[in-house]
């Protein structure tokens, strides 16, 4: 039985999202599926047991934390229900898990996931940069280069919001299945694209950089010592993130009223100091065997710059989780996507509909 308030209209404009089910099910026929009754709701119970794959604690919690009203911890939690809007984000939540199992990550464990994307990020666009700086060097292509980076990362972005969870363009689900039903290999293959295309959408600030607070002695290579001081930053706060006992990452259970996203923030600060560290010292003990002094202050600003990345990334993963959020790649995408929606909002109501 449909739910009470659906139209055709609605039906029409949510027809590409498939559900987890094998063949042509969409999510909205799933979700009627469940809701038998036709409430326009389905308890969480029924989303966990249909729940292809590996789901458990970390799964209801994840779905609690969808509902604004979940009550944590009552021992109520099977009865409380979710609308189509959070059922769809469940479903969206699916597609974009890694493994076969589509299980979600613990708390220390999306977090160390969001370094992990964060830091691939980083050397993805500082190698291509690096090519493109390389390719251009004494030419007048910057601008031309410049341009079809900045067109990749804007088609990558627009992609990859068509498969979040909360999407920022109001059209999303009215974009073809094919980008709406995105897997997670698909979105990490449309990640990695969108990476490279910033680095050469930046590449021509590489030249400035290096003729202003940069080393001039780099030879044109400072996209390559930045990619070496972000996988010593990324080993220095990941290592930090895996020896934290564990109750740095508590989240909030019956009878314990600590907060996941205070503790995941604190360790994600705290890592993120020791990453800075971590690539500070080798970056510096590399330019003084070198006998480059000049280039302490680079590698100090761009270890800054790195860590205060690496840090916001990891922010945004425990708030994300906390949130019941735990999206691949969205910790890293976020800041992209905020400026996505500001763009958003500047554009023509007649343009979004």
């Amino acid at each position: 039985m449909a739910p009470h308030g659906s139209s055709n209209a609605e039906r029409r404009k949510q027809h590409a999202l498939l559900s987890w089910s094998h063949g042509e099910q969409t999510a909205r026929q799933l979700f009627e599926a469940l809701d038998s009754q036709g409430l326009g709701a389905v308890s969480i119970a029924q989303v966990c047991n249909s729940w292809p794959g590996e789901g458990g604690h970390e799964l209801e919690y994840c779905l609690l934390r969808l509902k604004d009203n979940a009550k944590i911890g009552t021992g109520e939690n099977t009865e409380v229900q979710l609308t189509w809007p959070e059922f769809r984000a469940a479903v969206r939540l699916w597609r974009s898990l890694y493994g076969q199992r589509h299980s979600v990550p613990s708390l220390r464990g999306y977090m160390l996931q969001s370094l992990v994307e964060t830091c691939t990020g980083t050397t993805v666009s500082m190698l291509a940069a690096e090519a493109a700086c390389l390719a251009c060097a004494g030419s007048e292509a910057w601008q031309h280069i410049c341009s079809l980076g900045g067109l990749g990362v804007a088609v990558a972005l627009v992609t990859l919001d068509g498969s979040s969870m909360s999407p920022c363009f109001a059209w999303a689900d009215r974009a073809p299945r094919s980008l709406v039903n995105l897997g997670s290999s698909s979105r990490l293959t449309t990640f990695l694209a969108a990476c490279a295309s910033s680095g050469v959408m930046l590449a021509p600030a590489a030249p400035l950089l290096s003729a202003t607070i940069g080393d001039p002695k780099s030879r044109g290579h400072g996209p390559l010592a930045v990619a070496a001081l972000g996988v010593a930053q990324f080993v220095g706060h990941a290592s930090l993130l895996m020896v934290l006992p564990g109750k740095c990452f508590a989240r909030r259970e019956p009878g314990k009223p600590t907060e996941a996203s205070s503790d995941g923030r604190a360790a994600a600060v705290l890592g993120a100091l020791a990453g800075g560290l971590v690539a500070g010292g080798l970056g510096l003990a590399a330019a003084s065997v070198s006998g480059r002094q000049g280039a302490r202050t680079t590698v100090l600003c761009a270890c800054g710059c790195l860590s205060a990345h690496a840090g916001l990334t990891a922010v945004l993963g425990a708030v994300r989780h906390a949130a019941g959020r735990p999206e691949p790649l969205q910790p890293a995408l976020d800041p992209a996507l905020g400026l996505l929606g500001a763009a958003q909002r500047l554009m023509p109501h007649s343009w979004l509909q």
